[in-house]
This record gives structure tokens, C-alpha cells and sequence, in this order.
């Protein structure tokens, strides 16, 4: 590794990818301590895995991918969790604004106690173990990355994201939403970690990405909530649902439009010139 590569983090008040990725898993850990916050506890892995991904530049990546695999396969224990948590509180919502059936929320709430038992009766120590493993592990990663790398690797996040965002434009399936949110909230945590290095010009550019993972995961939210309703038995809350759902589709194609707007506006750079621009934020050579 370049051995001015130390001093450079110091300057820019980085603290190493890796360490910054061990201080979200520690956060995922203590947050799945009994009552779990699966919600916090699934944001920072995604923290972790973001800053992993920076890792993967240097001679240490097979070690950064592997971990950052432990990683995703330890969230994903957590998915369901968290769905049910999430169709709660748009089910209430909805009944508060579109009049959806109580019986619903009822419904859902049982669901969501039921999983939340889970997780604190022993899902939650299954992850907090597995997390701890890839926490050690993430030692041996620092140390192994050169900031330029760094850079090279956000720019790479953007072209992702670019490409996410042109294909979800074209035909804005369930799968290519999903996979636009994956690619800019990956790159949304990695500008949030450069912000020290010039805050006044990132913290805009990282305010912009993080609405725009707002407006996606509000149209997630949607497409969980309409598939959680198909249990409802009683006739009468079946079509106080579907009169409900009308309104909600009509959000999702007012999210969807404000959503795409901004991926517009923040991905009009070409991914070259986007590069270069970060190279010379943070005075490297890209």
C-alpha cells in the first residue's frame, strides 16, 4: 500500500473503510440486543457493506467480499422482520387516509408481535454472533486500502447507480426499483463517509441521494403493503381495501415521478467526468 495512504486519512478526517465498517457492525449488534430494532440493525449493515465495498480495491478483497457476504446473509435473517414492521405502519396510514379496513391493521399488527418475539427469543442472538464473527474479521482489512482506491471505487458506486437509475426509467419493474435503492443507498453511504473532506459541497449531494432512497423505499413500502392484504377473508374489507389501494397507486405514480426527476438530476454527469471530479475534492490522482 502507498505508505503516504495513513497520513492522508488523517488529513481528510477519514477514519479507514474498514474501521468505519466494524463501527456499524458493532451498531447492528448493539441494536438487536432484546427489544431488537431490526430497522437500525438492518441500516447499519447496509453501512457496513457500503464501506466493505471500498475495501474490495486492495489486496485484502477477496477478505472484504467474503465478509461483506457474511454480512448480507445475516441481514437477510432480518428481512422478514422488518416487511412486517413495514406493512404496520403503511396499513395505518392507509386507514388513517384512505379509509383501508381496521381488520387490516389488526391483522398485520398480530403478524408483526409474532416476529418481533422471534427475533428477541433467539433470532436476534443468531445474528449477533454471526455479525461478531465478520467484526473480527474486518481487522485484517485496515491498512490495505490507499485512498485513491477509495475514490475509484465511489466512482464506480455512481456508474452503478447511473446505470440502475436508466433501467428502472425504461421499465420501472418491482426488480429494477429494488435494485436503483440497493445501488444508491450504496452510494449514498460512501459519499457520507467522504462528506469531511468538503461538507459544504457534499452534504447537499448526499441530502439529494438520501431523498431519493426515501422516495424508493416509500414505493417498496407500497408493493409490501398491496401484497399483505391478499389474507383479508370478510367481502366488505376486500373492497374497502381495493377503494384504499386506489388511493395508494396514485401516490406510487406521484413517488415514482418526484423519484425519478432527482435520479435525473444527480446522475446527469457522465461517470468519467464524475471521477475526476471526486479525485480532485480530495486532491489525488484518480
Amino acid at each position: 500500500m502507498n505508505a503516504r495512504s495513513p497520513a492522508m486519512w488523517r488529513r481528510h478526517a477519514l477514519p479507514e473503510p474498514a474501521r468505519a465498517a466494524r463501527e456499524e457492525i458493532r451498531r447492528a449488534r448493539v441494536a438487536l440486543e432484546v427489544p431488537g430494532d431490526v430497522h437500525e440493525a438492518r441500516r447499519a449493515l447496509k453501512r457496513a457493506r457500503a464501506l466493505l465495498r471500498l475495501c474490495q480495491a486492495g489486496p485484502s478483497a477477496d477478505e472484504a467480499r467474503g465478509i461483506r457476504h457474511e454480512i448480507r446473509e445475516a441481514a437477510r435473517l432480518l428481512s422478514t422482520v422488518r416487511d412486517d414492521e413495514v406493512a404496520v405502519e403503511v396499513a395505518r396510514e392507509m386507514e388513517r387516509e384512505f379509509g383501508s379496513p381496521p381488520s387490516l391493521v389488526d391483522a398485520l399488527e398480530e403478524r408483526r408481535r409474532h416476529s418481533q418475539a422471534t427475533l428477541d427469543t433467539g433470532l436476534g442472538r443468531q445474528v449477533r454472533k454471526e455479525l461478531a464473527a465478520a467484526r473480527r474479521g474486518t481487522g485484517g482489512l485496515e491498512g490495505s486500502v490507499d485512498p485513491v482506491d477509495t475514490v475509484a471505487r465511489i466512482g464506480r458506486a455512481y456508474a452503478r447507480a447511473r446505470a440502475a437509475s436508466r433501467r428502472a426509467r425504461r421499465r420501472p419493474s418491482g426488480t429494477a426499483l429494488h435494485t436503483l435503492r440497493k445501488r444508491v443507498k450504496d452510494l449514498r453511504y460512501q459519499m457520507e463517509w467522504l462528506t469531511p473532506v468538503w461538507p459544504a459541497v457534499l452534504e447537499g449531494w448526499t441530502g439529494e441521494l438520501h431523498a431519493l432512497t426515501d422516495d424508493l423505499g416509500r414505493v417498496q413500502d407500497i408493493r409490501v403493503l398491496r401484497v399483505s392484504g391478499h389474507g383479508l377473508k370478510d367481502p366488505g374489507d376486500r373492497r374497502r381495501l381495493a377503494w384504499a389501494l386506489q388511493g395508494l397507486r396514485r401516490e406510487r405514480r406521484r413517488t415514482l415521478r418526484i423519484a425519478f426527476h432527482r435520479s435525473q438530476r444527480l446522475f446527469a454527469e457522465a461517470p468519467g467526468a464524475f471521477r475526476a471530479r471526486m479525485a480532485a475534492l480530495v486532491q489525488l490522482e484518480s
